[in-house]
């Protein structure tokens, strides 16, 4: 569309990051861009950090022309509607060595009956259930406690019980939990390190 008269764009911290969608039709543009609106409602874990410094993503309706009714953004462009939009986090799968999001975490690895443990070392995400753990990676400690109070609320709102969920650990119960994760094969190390910086 060589001459759009309408633009979705994402920003982030106040500066255009990238055009979503481009239209002709208002009504077009703005059922999409509440679309989108309403879809990062239902996000479960929205992205507050990218790279190490916490920062805030909205969607806007931008128009092209000189309507004095909208707030402009440059000589060409005015914002018409503005709304916070929440991005889903990704999480490191370590053993899958990819990139997941919240959902996909839930559907693949806290579904179905049985209890499942959630713990968490350092930046490190660890979920068991029975003899079989699976661990993920996020960014630094604080990413993981936000996480798991992301998925406490989930699990409230669900009325799920099959998830315990470990916030609170001494150092004693860290350092068991560490013995029993070395003692399933899993090297000691790994969960060191209280930071990372994903694979690109």
């Amino acid at each position: 569309m060589s001459n759009p008269k309408y633009q979705v764009i994402l920003f982030k911290d106040k500066v255009k990051k990238k055009i979503i969608k481009k239209f002709n039709n208002f009504k077009n543009t703005e059922k999409f861009f509440l679309g989108l609106v309403d879809e990062s409602q239902s996000v479960i874990f929205p992205k507050l950090v990218e790279g190490t410094k916490e920062c805030k993503f909205e969607i806007a309706i931008l128009e092209r022309g000189l309507n004095p009714e909208i707030q402009l953004l440059d000589n060409e462009w005015g914002i018409i509607k503005i709304s916070v939009y929440n991005q889903e986090e990704k999480i490191f799968d370590i053993q899958q060595s990819k990139k997941i999001d919240t959902k996909e975490l839930l559907r693949k690895y806290l579904k179905g009956d049985g209890l499942k443990m959630i713990n968490s070392l350092n930046n490190k995400l660890i979920i068991q259930k029975d003899d079989e753990f699976k661990i993920f990676s996020l960014k630094s400690g604080g990413e993981v406690v936000r996480l798991l109070e992301s998925l406490t609320d989930y699990f409230i709102k669900q009325k799920r019980t099959d998830c315990l969920i470990v916030k609170d650990t001494s150092t004693a119960q860290k350092k068991y939990l560490l013995k029993f994760l070395e003692e399933n094969g899993f090297d000691k190390k790994l969960f060191y390190r209280q930071y990372t910086t994903y694979p690109r």
